[in-house]
């Protein structure tokens, strides 16, 4: 494998983050977000770029981005959002931006990490559950899709250690 590594997102990178975030939308079917998706690299920067209680960290292979994760602060939980392009999956790199995510989020004194999934993500959730989140809840119908379809969504937890 290449080697990959994980790194937070800098300011002039919105638009190299949108053209990740469009290429998982188009495959429709790991993220919420469905093609065509709005320009919404301005206001990714805005919102993760140099704050407190938010991040945006990007994947690399060989120096060229391949992935996102971003964690969100609220009162101890931090909310984990992360996508891979095709091609890149299965390869440890999901491991990798996890694993960086919950170091960011313990040294900024994060309690617990949630997300959502869904239920055919399975490859996402056997990461999860390899790293310790537990299904704590199931939504039915909870995401509904362009075309009408309402798709459930798994909610998972990991306790961090606060010690």
């Amino acid at each position: 494998m290449s080697a990959s590594s994980v790194r937070t997102m800098r300011g002039d990178e919105g638009p190299g983050w949108q053209a990740l975030f469009a290429s998982v939308a188009e495959e429709g079917r790991w993220i919420g977000a469905e093609a065509p998706v709005p320009d919404l690299a301005a206001e990714t920067v805005q919102r993760f770029v140099d704050q407190d209680d938010r991040v945006m960290l990007l994947a690399e292979v060989d120096g060229v981005p391949i992935g996102w994760i971003s964690v969100e602060l609220e009162e101890g939980v931090a909310e984990l959002g992360m996508g891979i392009v095709d091609g890149y999956r299965q390869r440890g790199i999901g491991t990798s931006m996890v694993d960086a995510a919950l170091a960011w989020a313990s040294a900024h004194g994060a309690e617990r990490m949630r997300l959502d999934v869904f239920p055919h993500n399975e490859a996402a959730i056997a990461l999860y559950r390899k790293l310790g989140f537990v299904e704590v809840g199931r939504r039915r119908a909870a995401w509904q899709r362009r075309n009408g379809e309402r798709w459930d969504l798994i909610a998972m937890e990991l306790a961090l250690d606060t010690t």
